[in-house]
């Protein structure tokens, strides 16, 4: 995990089977808790993450990997790669090529250039392109006005979708 100055888990489902191996690795991890993760899924994981980071005064890019998606190496090499330079504050993997099953972290696309996504969920959204494959990189601007919109959502009632500002979409 070179090149990461600070890495951060966030359980709630077998939490205790993921701390116990998260503490048993080379490299520390902070572990946070989301007692809220059957109601409120993996976007309160998220604002967890960076409410925690926000409080430690923690600064600079950040890289959201969900641990529970798996993929070919090969789909987020470009990614991550040196020639690759982040498109706005927040970018998104998106796979367009997949079904979109029930349980798809579903992402609807403004269709304009460079595209932008307009919705993120797996219910509720009209016409979904693609499949939110969990990896994101974001900007300290980007991560703080996520942030920002994700403590806005909690006040809303029901979280089957969430809308989201035009992000820019890595087409791979």
């Amino acid at each position: 995990m070179a090149g990461f100055a600070h890495r951060i888990v966030v359980t709630g489902f077998a939490s205790e089977t993921i701390e116990a191996f998260v503490k048993d690795l080379a490299t520390p991890f902070s572990v946070l808790f989301n007692d809220r993760w059957r109601d409120f899924n993996n976007w309160y994981s998220l604002l967890l993450a960076l409410d925690y980071l926000d409080a430690c005064r923690l600064d600079g890019n950040v890289v959201l990997l969900n641990s529970d998606l798996i993929f070919d190496t090969s789909v987020v090499a470009g990614f991550f790669g040196d020639n690759y330079h982040l498109r706005g504050d927040i970018d998104i993997l998106v796979d367009f090529d997949g079904d979109l099953t029930d349980e798809a972290m579903k992402v609807s696309c403004q269709a304009r250039e460079g595209g932008s996504v307009t919705g993120i969920g797996k219910t509720g959204l009209r016409r979904p392109l693609g499949e939110d494959i969990g990896i994101w990189r974001l900007t300290s601007p980007g991560w703080r006005r996520l942030r920002g919109a994700l403590h806005k959502f909690l006040g809303r009632s029901g979280c089957e979708q969430f809308l989201v500002p035009e992000w820019p979409v890595n087409h791979n």
